[in-house]
């Protein structure tokens, strides 16, 4: 056994070195990363959007939502690239409660919080837990709009701008009776005739980080909060009525939109320079993550 030793060395110091040529290529100029859209996944993606939407989304709809996807993917992975995972104080406790459930003692003595994340990295919880996921990928957003103070050179036409607000109803909470849940929340503004500024509106739903009174935003500028297929559903809502129920990362939404108005054009200046600065900033960012990235898609062929 102790002659096999240095050869257990060796082919450790040999994946080490593996390892970190890998991170080292993913910054080299033609450097690829692939992200694999598998057609369960857009099966998914189109069930989801049925269920709440009440119809079949278009080509154009299912494009939108894949790249929503990808990004979200994208988002994800950079987050881990700056260790986020190990960084984030929410990551960290979720991982902990999250083994405190499955783990084992160990001669009768219950393991320590360090043993117990350190144990769910071993498990790869930190990249199939849903809660951490969408943690990540909104620090991710965080970090890059906290770049606000950095010089801009990326300007976007003029968009429409859309008020709108909205009572949610969480994934995390419902679980498999999210569609139920909504549709009951639904049920009950409609039949009750309630409006947003009801009294009654705000016991509904779950609470959420975002106000439930939204300001004015662009269609790109609600995507980078609630994702691309949500900001999609918005922007065609008719005014003044509640919607069906609208899937974002989180969860569902019953919209209200009180108006959708051009942002005018001999302002002197944008309406909302911190909303716009942080959407430009996001998008720029995300189009350099896309750079170098190679997406695989799969269809569903129809039988001939």
């Amino acid at each position: 056994m102790a002659r096999g030793r240095p050869l257990l060395h060796f082919m450790l110091l040999g994946v080490s070195l593996y390892a970190a040529l890998a991170v080292c290529r993913r910054h080299d100029v033609g450097a690829t990363e692939t992200v694999v859209v598998a057609v369960e996944t857009i099966d998914a993606l189109t069930r989801n959007w049925i269920r709440t939407a009440g119809r079949a989304p278009s080509p154009a709809e299912i494009d939108r939502l894949v790249q929503d996807h990808v990004d979200q993917e994208l988002l994800f992975r950079a987050a881990r690239a700056h260790g986020l995972h190990r960084s984030d104080a929410l990551v960290r406790r979720r991982l902990i409660q999250n083994q405190r459930f499955v783990e084992v003692a160990k001669d009768g003595t219950p393991a320590t919080d360090a043993e117990r994340l350190e144990s769910a990295y071993r498990l790869g919880l930190d990249q199939t837990d849903r809660v951490v996921r969408r943690r990540l990928i909104e620090r991710m957003r965080q970090l890059l709009w906290a770049d606000a103070s950095q010089p801009e050179a990326v300007s976007f036409p003029n968009e429409p701008l859309l008020r709108l607000s909205h009572v949610f109803v969480s994934r995390d909470r419902n679980g498999a009776a999210l569609n139920e849940a909504a549709r009951r929340v639904q049920r009950e503004l409609e039949e009750a005739g309630l409006e947003p500024h009801d009294a009654e509106v705000a016991a509904l739903g779950d609470p959420l980080q975002l106000p439930r009174d939204l300001p004015p935003l662009t269609a790109r500028r609600l995507a980078s909060r609630l994702g691309a297929g949500f900001a999609a559903a918005v922007s065609e809502l008719p005014t003044g009525r509640w919607s069906q129920p609208i899937p974002s990362s989180y969860g569902l939404h019953l919209v209200w939109l009180h108006e959708r108005r051009p942002v005018a054009a001999d302002a002197g200046e944008a309406p909302e320079p911190s909303e716009s600065r942080h959407r430009a900033i996001l998008e720029a960012a995300l189009q350099r993550l896309r750079q170098g990235v190679d997406v695989i898609r799969y269809d569903r062929v129809a039988p001939p």
